[in-house]
């Protein structure tokens, strides 16, 4: 339809009245590409279709906006055939400027004149010039139905059928498919004419988003049993066992990892000896310098608490003023801060790889479509009762994960500003647990877990006898809260997802024990001042020792007394002298001792501040991955666990609504002809709903969840590669953060989304889905074999013939009537009866049109139309024409030639 071009070109005194007509078409969504001209001068102004909008522009603008395969230009003649010299110097003309207009191009272009036949109008045989492709006559009566009475052309019909043919033969409505291509051969310097007389029922059927919508039929859980499986339907009274999901957690490292413990062993004596040794010879060394991670915590420290003073206690054991639990959006800027401040060797290669993302679908899916299971996962067993052989399947994908559009939890208007929302969606980790702390702290003796069983029940009993009247309005939020968490906390991704936010709290907050390096210097000052100490003592400690030798020997021996001539002792005839400096000698030794005791015990302080300056420095690095790593994996689990709600609850796409309001006729009566029968109709529940069953009774098989998520990646990775200039990981493979735009859009040259929030944005959306599953069975309206009429229920006639009650079916059908030999026999003899009518070419499907953007998008339109048109005519049997219209003849729609 984009590449037909239907020109209408209308005299002076009816172009008001088909400006009204079409423009009042256009709107209603019925035309495809239509001009209204009264003149082919490419200054002229002239009316045009530009989507459902009825514009004014100049011809020769209006032209070079699009290319177009063929272009029928339609002479309209409401008042008939004209032999007045000027009228026809004018059709003329117009016909050899239209050529010109599309000459030297590979633009297909047909003349062709449209009018109504008029007895009163004197017509010649130059009224059907050869220079057009083909002449049309309107006849005389209309046809709506054929129990109908025919209808006789009234002056207030005559423009309205002339367009109404023109469109027809030009492909100018938005239903038409091609243009009218037959041609008639000159006889001499004239051309035949045909007698036509066409048909048209519209039927608006409502919005097909939301109705028969391109195969959004009400196909919803709890899904069938997949065929030719060994399988048992569990009911929702069975739950999927708790280690299902802990098992699952685990195995995608859903848990902070250990960080690096130190290998130090206890020393032996020989070793605390030569280290002793080590220590008195050799200088005290200085502190090493920072390593990178501590020159990183160092820098960040700085970035988050700008100006706080450091205390004694914050330099030894680290940063604590925003130890707790964070929000994504605060642990998002922690990791951004910890990338700033050069944390080295932070890569993404750490987080979740394509297989852990595989592995979790594959086991959702498993539970519900018999799928395999992986390995890592123990199959649950069957239920009590059942062959041991039988594998449980859950048919309500409710038991396994909450559906997306599930009931959230609507908080009252002081949890909703605490939190800042006022819904909670049950897999959103940050917000259940903070939601969980603050409706649980004012009750006394409440676990910051989640209650389970017995558990909340005492819980709630004491909390009753301990709060009384205090907390009589925060018990009921309580109680609500805790229902609503127990209808989803049993299921697999909860508890996936519950693991993963316990995890990602915990490296938060183990993060910020060690976001600030420790430092050695008060150990350092302490060894150093005890070394001196030690040193100052016993450099004098052996002086005095050295003094009192000498005066020791002296006193027994006066060698030097008596060799030198001086005397420095006094001869001691007593032994009193050598228990004296004995004594002192005895502290001496004792406070050398003490001292270097005091030196070694600092020394050692000093090197284990050292080493745990060194594992601190370990821990920290260790902690900034796990931060980053799980982070990193709740922003991707956000999206996956989108993709598995979306898929467990809306394999066939979001479910329309069954019950909605049938179609409009959005145009007057008035711009209809009697031959244009238009009709609404509404869709019926019931054979949506078993059209929905037959579907999903079709599809269902073992493993049919998996296969349709891999056809839709399939679907979807082709498209995603148009539409980008760069290379790009697949949808598993990507790590990046949640609405991240990386790559430009070929097409329009703006940014898109990653691949996994594309993905997961067109996944939701169920248009791949949809697709996906149409490789097996159709389940669009556009499809080829999807009959649309069968959803439809009986029509209701806005215009035209009674028909209500009918079926679509018999309302498109367009039947014969019982009398096709509408001329007289002086034409029948010129052609069979069975060529009164052209089939093909000119009659159309029952296929559904979507219509353009605008405001008429939200009607499906099914359309068919007929065009009866008889054997080439000469103009000269035209002469006298006369109609012969009795009431109640069934031959009333003869006409007869004098």
């Amino acid at each position: 339809m984009k590449d037909l071009l239907t020109i209408c070109l209308v005299p002076e005194q009816h172009e008001q009245e088909a400006s009204h007509l079409l423009s009042a078409w256009s709107y209603a969504g019925l035309l495809g590409n239509v001009l209204l001209v009264s003149s082919t001068d490419r200054d002229a102004s002239c009316q045009y279709t530009d989507g459902q909008e009825w514009k004014t522009g100049q011809l020769g603008r209006v032209l070079g906006k699009a290319t177009y395969e063929t272009v029928t230009s339609v002479v309209l003649r409401p008042d008939g055939p004209s032999s007045d010299p000027e009228t026809l110097a004018r059709e003329h003309r117009i016909a050899e400027d239209l050529r010109d207009l599309f000459s030297g191009t590979d633009v297909e272009t047909r003349l062709v004149t449209v009018g109504v036949a008029n007895p009163d109008q004197p017509t010649g045989d130059r009224a059907f010039s050869p220079q057009f492709n083909l002449h049309l006559l309107h006849d005389l009566v209309m046809i709506g139905d054929v129990s109908a009475a025919r209808s006789p052309v009234g002056a207030e019909d005559l423009v309205c059928l002339c367009a109404m043919t023109a469109l027809l033969v030009g492909g100018g409505w938005s239903f038409s498919e091609q243009a009218w291509k037959l041609s008639d051969r000159p006889v001499g310097n004239t051309k035949p004419f045909r007698i036509v007389r066409p048909q048209i029922r519209i039927l608006y059927g409502g919005d097909p988003r939301i109705r028969l919508s391109l195969g959004k039929l009400p196909i919803q859980p709890p899904w069938p049993r997949p065929k030719d499986t060994e399988t048992i339907r569990v009911g929702p009274e069975i739950e999927v066992p708790n280690s299902f999901g802990d098992t699952l957690a685990s195995w995608c490292e859903f848990d902070i990892r250990r960080p690096p413990r130190p290998t130090d062993t206890s020393p032996s004596l020989w070793d605390q000896i030569k280290d002793a040794l080590r220590k008195l010879r050799s200088p005290m060394p200085a502190p090493r310098p920072l390593d990178p991670v501590e020159q990183a915590l160092k820098r960040l420290d700085a970035m988050i608490n700008p100006d706080r003073e450091e205390s004694p206690d914050q330099t030894r054991t680290g940063s604590r003023g925003r130890i707790g639990v964070g929000t994504r959006a605060k642990r998002s800027d922690l990791i951004r801060d910890i990338r700033r401040a050069g944390m080295p060797n932070l890569s993404m290669g750490q987080v979740g790889t394509p297989e852990t993302w595989q592995r979790i679908r594959l086991a959702m899916y498993g539970l519900v479509d018999a799928s395999t299971i992986p390995e890592e996962v123990q199959v649950p067993p069957p239920p009590l009762g059942a062959e041991p052989h039988l594998r449980p399947v859950w048919s309500n994908p409710d038991q396994v994960a909450p559906s997306p559009d599930a009931e959230p939890f609507l908080p009252d208007s002081e949890l909703a500003a605490k939190l800042g929302v006022d819904r909670i969606d049950p897999i959103d980790v940050d917000l259940c647990r903070a939601a969980h702390r603050i409706i649980t702290a004012p009750v006394k003796g409440s676990s910051p877990k989640y209650l389970k069983g017995e558990d909340r029940a005492k819980s709630d009993e004491g909390s009753e006898d301990q709060e009384g009247e205090d907390n009589s309005e925060g018990l009921p939020r309580r109680r609500r809260w805790l229902n609503w968490v127990d209808r989803w906390r049993w299921t697999p991704l909860w508890t996936l997802s519950d693991r993963l936010g316990t995890a990602v709290e915990k490296a938060y907050a183990r993060f910020l024990e060690h976001s600030k390096p420790l430092s050695t210097d008060r150990e350092y000052q302490a060894a150093a001042k005890a070394r001196r100490r030690f040193t100052g003592f016993g450099w004098a400690f052996l002086i005095l020792f050295l003094l009192a030798g000498l005066v020791f020997l002296e006193n027994r021996t006066g060698w030097i007394a008596s060799t030198t001539g001086f005397v420095f002792a006094t001869k001691v005839k007593t032994n009193l002298d050598v228990i004296a400096w004995a004594a002192i000698g005895s502290f001496g030794l004792g406070m050398l001792g003490s001292l270097f005791r005091g030196m070694i015990i600092t020394a050692r302080a000093y090197e284990q501040a050292e080493k745990r300056r060194k594992q601190h420095s370990r821990t920290a690095h260790h902690y900034a991955h796990e931060l980053n790593r799980l982070h990193t994996m709740t922003v991707e689990f956000d999206d996956h666990q989108k993709v598995i709600r979306t898929m467990l609850h809306e394999p066939f796409g979001p479910p329309g609504e069954i019950k909605s309001s049938a179609g409009r006729q959005r145009v007057p009566t008035h711009f209809f002809p009697n031959s244009m029968v238009v009709a609404t109709s509404e869709a019926d529940p019931a054979r949506l709903s078993e059209e929905g069953k037959k579907i999903s009774r079709a599809v269902i098989g073992r493993g049919w969840l998996v296969n349709t998520h891999s056809k839709a990646l399939e679907l979807w990775r082709p498209r995603f590669e148009q539409r980008v200039t760069t290379n790009f990981d697949p949808p598993d493979g990507d790590n990046s953060p949640h609405g991240a735009e990386f790559v430009v859009d070929t097409e329009t040259g703006e940014t898109v989304l990653y691949p996994r929030a594309h993905f997961t944005e067109a996944y939701m959306k169920g248009d791949y889905l949809r697709r996906a599953l149409r490789i097996e069975v159709p389940l669009s309206v556009a499809d080829e074999g999807f009959d649309v009429k069968k959803f439809l229920g009986p029509v209701q006639v806005e215009h035209g013939p009674e028909l209500s009650g009918s079926s679509v079916e018999d309302f498109l059908a367009l039947p014969d009537p019982e009398d096709v030999d509408w001329f007289d026999e002086k034409v029948l003899n010129k052609a069979a009866s069975g060529s009164m009518r052209r089939p093909a070419e000119r009659e159309a499907s029952d296929q559904p049109v979507e219509l353009p953007d605008g405001d008429a998008r939200e009607e499906m339109l099914l359309a068919s139309w007929r065009i009866p048109v008889s054997q080439p005519i000469e103009p000269r049997l035209l002469a006298g024409w006369q109609a012969d219209i009795r009431p109640g003849d069934s031959r009333s729609d003869k006409a007869e030639y004098a």
